[in-house]
């Protein structure tokens, strides 16, 4: 039937009125999906309850909260969550490799089996009927091209957050909630900064049964720290929380937040004098003859024990490396035959599953890239490429694309370099 022939079945203008109504009302609702104004925050916790403001430091916690808009009747307007996105700041760092991982086999069920250990935080979840609900978050085995996954259960259900590298955006890490299987009404989680901390131990839920876990105990692994806060205190931290509804998938609305301080006022962190920077450079030529051609060895090496000192302050990371080469070592861009460029498309096409030479031409490539964190157990793989001259982001004669991969944790590097010869020297 039509929807001509269903409005002239209306006898009435009361009839008419109401058939309008409800034919409209879905679409009406779906519009107002969305977060509650004002309601979103984003904080970073101190061991003492308050805002965490030294930058570079390991936080208690950091925070995340928001809040869905509901009808009179309590129930989320424009249906239910679906997925919820968290875009963290670039340079809050997780390290994975500070707390144990519960396989999948552990977690799944109506009730997780995972160890105390693999706890990581806590979720409190405003449910609809249900009421609030408070869960236990823990650090999973993720799966490849996963740098870590976190998960919950609520009422039985298992809940997967998958967290990926933010590659072209400053390298933030985005933690999506995929698959909510239940109406959430209000969310707080709280991922905890230092996990096996005493200061958690009572929210700290152990196994007392085959079913049963009840929060109040302390962890065995060792005390490292989880969380480190960004070494800038030029602005305030962005955090950027993102939903959409199982009525309308993929039609993403949500809300930026920044950091604050004490009084509640956007604030950036504080102390930058205080994060230490005391970076080593090492080099060498390939070749010791005279005049001859030769490569050149470079290394850069960071200090890192306050990134694993749970009282301490991390090491500042570089935001730009500028090398000078050895007074009389010069390079010439057409010094080989055969050799390509990489053009802007080609480097833009460098993605975590470019297969080799889907990008940047192999015949383009200078050299080779390693880098290695003690946040990952393997190495960051990856290969220096020549640009296309005048055709490059710099429009300079020479540059150079550096692109790296860890393609079993979802980590890739991309790094555009400009090179500037001295027209005289041609150092």
């Amino acid at each position: 039937m039509n929807l001509a022939k269903i409005l002239n079945l209306a006898k009435t203008p009361i009839a008419l009125c109401a058939l309008i109504a409800a034919l409209a009302l879905p679409a009406a609702a779906q519009a107002d999906f969305g977060l509650v104004p004002g309601q979103t925050t984003a904080t970073a916790l101190a061991r003492n309850g308050t805002i965490e403001e030294q930058a570079s430091s390991h936080p208690a916690g950091f925070a995340v909260r928001f809040q869905l808009k509901a009808g009179s009747d309590g129930t989320t307007e424009g249906g239910e969550v679906r997925e919820a996105t968290v875009d963290l700041p670039p340079g809050l760092i997780g390290n994975p490799t500070a707390v144990p991982a519960c396989s999948r086999k552990d977690f799944v069920g109506t009730s997780p089996h995972c160890p105390a250990d693999t706890q990581v935080g806590v979720l409190r979840a405003a449910i609809p009927v249900l009421g609030l609900l408070f869960a236990p978050v823990y650090n999973l085995t993720p799966p490849p091209g996963t740098p870590t996954m976190f998960g919950f259960s609520l009422f039985g259900k298992n809940v997967f957050q998958y967290a990926s590298l933010r590659s072209e955006s400053g390298y933030g890490l985005r933690v999506s909630s995929v698959d909510i299987p239940l109406e959430l009404k209000e969310v707080t989680e709280t991922i905890w900064g230092v996990p096996a901390d005493p200061a958690n131990d009572g929210e700290r839920f152990c196994r007392v049964g085959e079913s049963i876990a009840e929060p109040g105990c302390s962890s065995t692994a060792p005390l490292a720290p989880y969380l480190t806060l960004p070494a800038r205190c030029d602005a305030p931290l962005q955090t950027t929380v993102q939903v959409d509804s199982k009525l309308d998938p993929g039609n993403y609305v949500g809300e930026t937040v920044e950091s604050l301080d004490s009084g509640g006022n956007p604030s950036p962190l504080v102390g930058c004098d205080a994060v230490p920077f005391s970076p080593q450079v090492a080099s060498q030529p390939t070749s010791r003859s005279a005049t001859s051609p030769s490569g050149l060895e470079f290394q850069l090496k960071l200090p890192d024990e306050g990134l694993t000192n749970p009282d301490g302050i991390a090491e500042t990371e570089p935001e730009k490396v500028e090398v000078t080469l050895p007074e009389g070592m010069t390079a010439n861009p057409s010094f080989a035959e055969g050799i390509s460029t990489c053009s802007e498309a080609q480097y833009a096409a460098e993605q975590l599953e470019t297969p080799v030479g889907g990008g940047c031409p192999e015949a383009s490539k200078l050299g080779s890239v390693e880098a290695r964190s003690p946040l990952l157990e393997e190495p960051i793989v990856g290969s220096l490429y020549l640009a296309t001259p005048y055709q490059n982001r710099f429009g300079s004669l020479v540059a150079v694309y550096m692109v790296l991969r860890a393609r079993e944790r979802g980590v890739m590097i991309k790094q555009a370099g400009e090179v500037q010869p001295d027209r005289s020297t041609g150092r």
